[in-house]
């Protein structure tokens, strides 16, 4: 019983992420003075928590029951910024303290890792693994040797989009069992939409939208490649705003639940979300990463302008109501049973602070 129960909880994990994220743009404008990230996350459903994850935490990956390796564990060398629909631990993205920024798409084609001697992570708590381990792109692509990614279980395709405080940015794909990593000279175009990497780059040079472009992805890269192109620094339009509107012009209407903007330079982080379309804003200066203080969480449709003082300290009971009001306004998961929303719920308990 433990076991199917087990399966069902991965397998809603899986299911949740695969949903919300299946129509989403990122991109990065840089021009040597700007270092800007932006993100609009597409789905049918708009709750969700922006957490403050702490350094100096011991973790154990979620296991997998259909997995034969052994699940990953660390400790927390960063604190970071998420936006977390799914509960704490399974963010669609977010930005650390070190200023290295990952999110997460649905991709339609590729193939995850088969098992072999590397510990493991599943696919959904990849980000927050990310986010806690790497200051930098290139100590992501460097980190292949010692983490394997693991798909087990339901759930389409993913591919990733990084970019760091260097400026560099990098493109994360799984084709055919193997990383696939698009940077520097291989990423012309610093976008990501729902399409391999290479077929969008490829129909953007060509100045193309192929027939069945679908969630339209190729024709949001195509928008986003173009405003990024053109983007020049002007007085009257800061990075900030020109990403905004960038966002906008990706925008699929009210599928389009929250729009952010990460200022790695500044370690500043926007966002708006559709039912509250006040920018907000936290200056991670202000924010405590140590493991010491609490965890904080704040729902992100509340407050304005600066929320840093926003913030009320997290709870596995707030982390139990959101995975429940997130599950119960979605139609393939409203059937649950509690028992799989309490152990996703209360997995980050797991978490223990080894801070001195």
């Amino acid at each position: 019983m433990k076991k199917s129960i087990g399966i069902i909880l991965l397998t809603a994990i899986l299911l949740v992420s695969a949903g919300k994220a299946e129509a989403c743009t990122t991109f990065c404008l840089n021009n040597g003075k700007t270092n800007v990230y932006g993100k609009n996350y597409d789905w049918s459903v708009g709750d969700g928590a922006v957490i403050l994850n702490k350094r100096g935490l011991s973790k154990t990956a979620m296991k997998a029951n259909d997995e034969t390796g052994v699940p990953a564990t660390w400790k927390s060398k960063y604190g970071s910024i998420t936006f977390n629909q799914n509960g704490r631990e399974f963010p669609q993205g977010g930005m650390n303290e070190a200023g290295l920024v990952v999110e997460i798409l649905v991709v339609p084609v590729g193939q995850y890792p088969a098992a072999d001697t590397r510990p493991y992570v599943r696919k959904t708590q990849y980000r927050q693994y990310l986010l806690d381990n790497f200051s930098t792109v290139k100590e992501v692509i460097d980190s292949d040797s010692t983490i394997r990614v693991s798909g087990a279980g339901k759930g389409p395709m993913t591919h990733l989009f990084l970019s760091d405080k260097n400026g560099a940015a990098a493109v994360i794909e799984f084709i055919d069992g193997k990383r696939v990593i698009y940077t520097r000279e291989s990423l012309p175009v610093k976008v990501l939409s729902n399409t391999a990497y290479a077929d969008s780059l490829s129909y953007w040079k060509a100045n193309n939208v192929p027939a069945g472009d679908k969630w339209k992805s190729v024709e949001r890269f195509n928008r986003a490649a173009e405003s990024a192109k053109s983007y020049t620094l002007k007085p009257t339009n800061s990075p900030v705003d020109y990403a905004f509107e960038t966002l906008k012009q990706v925008s699929q209407g009210d599928m389009t639940q929250w729009s952010i903007v990460y200022d790695i330079e500044n370690r500043r982080v926007f966002f708006t979300t559709l039912i509250n379309q006040k920018k907000r804003s936290i200056d991670m200066k202000e924010v405590d990463f140590s493991c010491k203080s609490p965890i904080m969480m704040v729902d992100i449709n509340a407050g304005s302008e600066n929320i840093a003082k926003s913030f009320q300290p997290y709870s596995m009971q707030a982390n139990r109501k959101l995975i429940a009001d997130v599950f119960g306004k979605t139609d393939f998961l409203k059937d649950i049973p509690e028992q799989i929303i309490e152990g996703i719920a209360v997995y980050p308990d797991s978490a223990k602070c080894e801070e001195r």
